[in-house]
């Protein structure tokens, strides 16, 4: 049981470090949190209980039972509220259709735990009526795993199906064993079967970590890996700005050489004043690349102001239009209403820029982008497909890596897709990528939106609003 309940808090905890704020994160460690809540409660009656009625008396004893008895009616209580709001913020669906009434609807769910605290006190020990638990548990439990089923069937991309389906993988067979073994079997006096409740919990727990290190379950490889991201582009940038400076500094001193040759030679024969021509070239090149690789590297500073993002997009196709028509690119959009986003305007188009022109240097003649943009209750999502050759897999992992490029082009330095991601990063949202090759290539942009302050009316007052 110990094994159990450190797996189970363990879990909590890779969650929030992962990405603390992504709301399905802090649901699904709140889940795991509340069901080690049960398993702390057996320990504490297997191995303190004794311990203080031997030697502390009736008293103690009592409290000791009450607190046993608050951790478990966390667990039965707390479990299947936090697992439904997993399963409700992980349905995109649900999201749109309840846009306005997810945070009430919060508030509502919450009225059954509260109701079997005030009908079942914890003091002295938790002793509920297991039928009025499972009243109510039950359709917590099975709605929730009903929600992750069909966040997976309604996913359109292969890679966002690939993660709604491990996320029923890990999730649904222990929360199902669970509502079977802690709920049901115990309205029929069978008090055993949660016993092999462990026995689920390492399975699946080592189902996650596999998935994990494999395949990004639960956003938790994603984290990780761009926190490494993180930690490299910040030595770069700092190393890059030193090199930088010093490079500058020299090319003057050659630049004021190659100046004074010129203007002192009296009679230049044609190898000089083409030798001097090529020094004049040689820096300006080397400036442009400096200055290049300065702008990207540096550490961005956002001017936000309200803009919609439709504009941006349309304005940055705009900027990419001959390269487009000299492939003979098709591009087909669908926005869903005006999307006004508080973003830099200007380092926003430039990520898209940069996007479009990765995506046109990918295609053949011919080729398709599609663009579409949603708007949310967390986030507006701008997502970009094209019609090329995909990245292999070998590379997908590195393509947000600073100076990472497989193009050969002189001024390529495969800053731009480090670029994007860290203005995303700026902006409190985030890059995706999704690839396969010959398939093509789905970039999508998260930008998130504010979300409205809960008012906490009254009860009553919610119940009987007109507006559900």
């Amino acid at each position: 049981m110990i094994l159990l309940f450190s797996l189970l808090w363990l879990l909590a905890i890779i969650l929030l470090i992962a990405d603390w704020r992504r709301e399905t994160n802090r649901w699904l460690s709140a889940v795991a949190f509340f069901s080690g809540c049960g398993s702390l409660s057996v320990i504490l009656e297997a191995y303190s209980l004794p311990v203080v009625n031997y030697f502390d008396g009736v008293n103690n004893v009592l409290t000791s039972a009450s607190t046993i008895g608050f951790l478990s009616s966390l667990s039965h209580h707390m479990a299947p509220y936090a697992l439904l709001i997993y399963g409700m913020s992980n349905t995109l669906l649900f999201q749109e259709l309840l846009h306005h009434w997810k945070n009430r609807l919060k508030l509502i769910l919450l009225i059954p735990p509260l109701v079997m605290h005030f009908m079942f006190p914890f003091k002295g020990g938790y002793d509920p009526s297991f039928l009025v638990l499972s009243l109510w548990a039950t359709p917590y439990i099975m709605g929730a795993n009903l929600l992750l089923i069909l966040s997976f069937f309604r996913a359109r991309n292969e890679e966002i199906r690939q993660q709604k389906l491990l996320n029923c993988i890990i999730v649904s067979p222990i929360t199902l064993y669970a509502l079977l073994s802690n709920y049901i079997l115990r309205i029929f006096n069978n008090h055993e079967a949660w016993l092999f409740h462990r026995w689920f919990i390492v399975i699946q727990f080592s189902l996650f970590v596999f998935f994990s290190v494999r395949y990004g379950a639960l956003g938790v490889k994603i984290r990780f890996e761009k926190l490494h991201l993180e930690r490299t582009r910040k030595s770069i940038s700092s190393g890059t700005a030193i090199i930088s400076h010093t490079i500058k500094n020299e090319i003057t001193k050659i630049s004021m050489c190659s100046d004074y040759i010129k203007d002192n030679c009296k009679d230049p024969n044609e190898y000089v004043t083409n030798s001097l021509d090529i020094i004049r070239e040689s820096i300006n090149h080397l400036q442009a690349m400096v200055s290049r690789i300065n702008d990207q590297m540096s550490d961005i500073e956002l001017k936000k102001s309200k803009n919609s993002i439709n504009e941006i997009c349309d304005a940055a196709l705009m900027m990419v239009t001959a390269s487009l028509e000299s492939k003979n690119i098709i591009v087909a959009k669908k926005y869903s209403g005006a999307s006004v986003i508080d973003c830099d305007e200007v380092h926003i188009k430039e990520v898209l820029i940069n996007i479009f022109k990765n995506a046109i240097e990918a295609m053949e003649i011919g080729g398709k982008i599609e663009i579409s943009l949603e708007e949310g209750s967390k986030a507006t999502v701008l997502s970009i497909k094209d019609s090329g050759k995909g990245i292999p897999k070998e590379n997908l992992e590195k393509v947000l890596e600073p100076f990472f490029t497989t193009k050969k082009h002189t001024l390529n330095f495969g800053l731009g897709l480090s670029y994007c991601d860290n203005v995303m990063r700026k902006h409190g949202g985030k890059l995706e990528l999704h690839s396969k090759e010959g398939e093509g290539t789905t970039i999508v942009l998260s930008f998130p939106t504010k979300e409205r302050p809960i008012k906490f009316r009254p009860i009553r007052r919610m119940l009987t609003s007109n507006r559900i």
